[in-house]
């Protein structure tokens, strides 16, 4: 085609697809493939959209389309007829927004622009930082906030670009900590929040811990006040703030939902006995958070908040009367005055707990300490229905007594007082005098600190063990045939080992400690964590082994392995510690490690991520600046710049969802929607 300045260029482009790569995705955009000048197209992205040249000449412009996988393009000429400007132009200005305070690279694109040698910004002098024929860079000066000419000065004359800059506030800053009043507010909303900081004027949005507030007012640059929303998520009650103008998003923390405050609407039964142990159920509200709870400021015991609304107790001893029973929740002390009544009752059957010391020998005559609640007056203890002796209550949560004889086996614990009996069903556990079959390993060194694992019968209760007469520490047992320990230090030699549980067992000349160099475990390391993207799925592995070199000196086999994933993984030399790995999907792997030195084994892993292949959606977000940050949401149904239409729609509609349109968004004749504005546009061929 041919013009003549002003006419403009109107290219009426068109593309198609078959939709197999990505249905109803493609991606068209105009370029520049040859001419003397600039060219400005109103929308790069459009197949139908107009173009501006800066000098006269021919130019040849390109369409090209992309589906996601494969791309074609078409070129058209333009004869642009005329003459060479004999006074400077300015087509286009980028950015067109920026600070307030001034240091915003301006790059002024036109025409005879060589030679500039003043650049003003709404009246005030820029800093030019680079000149050539078509384009002036500079950086803009500090201004009152508010649209501003661009004025280029050149030898060649004056152009002016009228409000072709906009100058807005800097992004908004919280003050430092405390920048919010109250610091706190109830769950249910409503609470009525001020915060402090700065370039507050123009505030669009506040959010708190992810609900939009309401009633948001701007009292001045330095003051916002707004209404909290209610809570989201009852599980997290720290509630991040975030402000957001036109400049930008500030994010602080500094906010806490609290719950409110407990109340108790009945407590049944009111009346209990005065020996305690009286079961009690209050009901109210904002009860979850109930850590305890007091009746005449003795604390209850067995405290279980059952869900908002209900929580159980059991009433503690106290002198006949009335008392006020108070709970203790998150948001403080809800006390209810006069709300429960002691009387004069007999004494509670006993409350028992499991015994911490619960095995013993067949012989019996082990002292017992039992624990519990209304001990007082314990009259006996018995064992397998077998009285112990000795039954003394110190207190009324203590009392002692020895255990009788028995034969092998599990059996019931029953505590009597004048209140009744209470019954630990297989609460002790008899059985014979301990053996020792093995002790592994057979060895270790003078220093001591080895592990060694002792195997045999009747290890229950082991709480002492011996090497050669020196006690071992750090003594667990794993369960009746098994206790582990470690060695003390001792002399070069054969030593017995001893062991007491229930009763006392010698293993003789079984432990052999040795000086100098004793075998120990590989050292492995599988590499650093490494992330791959389909759909390539080759990954190089790079571990380290070492070794002491006992028992069998340089030898050290390694292996490398899948521990975990959801595909297959082949290596190339899986005994190899440099080698690679080939992955048959995406998903997340665990690959591991294993040195042998013939005696001692370790292991190592890292973990592999092989991401899925990006979607045409993954790289448009990505090309956008969609990075997931406040602002910049790049989920498909987010709206980062509130203009009504999702990223998603953004996308299919090939717009930019990061800039917002100022034209009103009603139905006009010949007009499409783009961009979450109106925009006139020429229909497409």
């Amino acid at each position: 085609m041919a013009i003549t300045p002003p006419e403009i260029a109107n290219l009426q482009g068109t593309v198609s697809d078959d939709g197999v790569a990505k249905p109803a995705a493609i991606w068209p955009r105009w370029s520049k493939v040859s001419g003397p000048g600039s060219v400005a197209f109103a929308d790069a992205t459009s197949p139908t959209t107009t173009a501006v040249f800066s000098l006269p000449g021919v130019y040849v412009l390109r369409l090209s389309a992309h589906d996601g996988t494969l791309s074609s393009q078409d070129d058209v000429q333009v004869s642009v007829a005329g003459t060479y400007p004999s006074a400077p132009t300015i087509t286009d200005i980028n950015p067109i927004t920026g600070g307030t305070n001034g240091g915003t690279s301006l790059t002024i694109t036109g025409a005879l622009l060589n030679g500039a040698t003043a650049v003003t910004v709404g009246g005030v002098a820029a800093t030019i930082t680079a000149v050539s024929e078509n384009q002036v860079t500079c950086t803009t000066p500090a201004h009152t906030e508010g649209t501003a000419d661009v004025v280029v000065t050149t030898s060649s004359g004056v152009v002016t670009y009228a409000g072709g800059f906009t100058y807005m506030l800097p992004p908004p800053s919280f003050r430092v900590y405390p920048f919010v009043s109250p610091i706190s507010g109830s769950i249910a909303g409503g609470t009525v929040v001020t915060v402090s900081g700065t370039n507050f004027l123009h505030t669009k949005s506040v959010v708190v811990g992810g609900a939009p507030a309401t009633n948001v007012t701007v009292v001045n640059n330095n003051t916002v006040t707004f209404v909290t929303a209610p809570n989201r998520d009852s599980l997290k009650l720290a509630a991040r703030i975030v402000l957001t103008t036109p400049s930008g998003s500030v994010v602080g923390d500094g906010f806490s939902y609290k719950t409110p405050a407990a109340t108790v609407t009945a407590i049944t039964p009111a009346t209990g006995n005065s020996l305690g142990g009286t079961a009690v159920t209050i009901n109210g509200t904002n009860l979850a958070s109930t850590s305890g709870v007091t009746f005449g400021g003795t604390a209850a015991t067995k405290v279980n908040a059952v869900n908002d609304t209900t929580l159980t107790c059991t009433a503690p001893v106290h002198a006949v009367g009335v008392v006020d029973v108070a709970l203790i929740t998150d948001s403080g002390t809800t006390t209810k005055t006069g709300a429960f009544t002691y009387v004069l009752g007999t004494a509670p059957r006993p409350d028992v707990s499991p015994l911490s010391s619960n095995v013993g020998s067949t012989a019996g005559g082990a002292t017992l300490y039992i624990f519990g609640q209304f001990l007082t007056g314990a009259s006996s203890v018995t064992f397998g229905g077998v009285a112990a002796t000795g039954v003394v209550a110190y207190s009324d949560t203590f009392l002692a007594c020895k255990t009788p004889a028995h034969a092998v086996g599990v059996v019931d614990v029953v505590v009597t007082t004048s209140g009744g009996s209470t019954t630990l069903i297989g609460g002790y556990t008899y059985q014979s005098n301990p053996t020792i079959t093995s002790v592994t390993p057979a060895t270790g060194a003078a220093d001591g600190g080895g592990t060694v694992t002792i195997v045999g019968t009747n290890l229950l209760g082991t709480n002492y063990i011996t090497f050669g007469g020196v006690a071992a520490t750090s003594v667990t047992v794993v369960d009746g045939t098994q206790v582990t320990c470690k060695t003390p230090a001792h002399a070069a030699g054969v030593v017995d080992v001893g062991l007491t549980a229930t009763g006392s067992v010698t293993k003789t000349g079984v432990f052999n400690y040795q000086t100098g160099s004793l075998n120990t475990a590989p050292t492995v390391n599988a590499g650093a964590n490494q992330k791959i993207t389909f759909p390539n799925n080759i990954v190089p592995l790079n571990g380290t082994a070492s070794d002491d070199g006992l028992p069998i000196p340089a030898a050290l086999p390694t292996t490398w392995t899948k521990q975990s994933g959801p595909g297959t993984v082949n290596f190339s030399d899986a005994e190899s510690l440099t080698s690679s790995a080939t992955f048959s999907m995406p998903g997340t792997y665990v690959l591991q490690l294993t040195a042998n030195d013939g005696t001692l084994t370790t292991t190592g892993t890292v973990q592999i991520i092989v991401a899925p292949a990006p979607t045409p959606y993954d790289i448009w977000a990505i090309s956008k600046g969609l990075d997931g940050t406040p602002g910049n949401e790049a989920g498909a149904m987010n709206d980062p710049d509130h203009d009504g239409i999702a990223n998603l729609m953004e996308f299919a509609l090939r717009g930019a969802p990061m800039e917002r349109c100022s034209q009103p968004s009603t139905t006009r004749s010949g007009s499409i929607r783009r961009m979450g504005c109106w925009c006139n546009r020429s229909s497409a061929t």
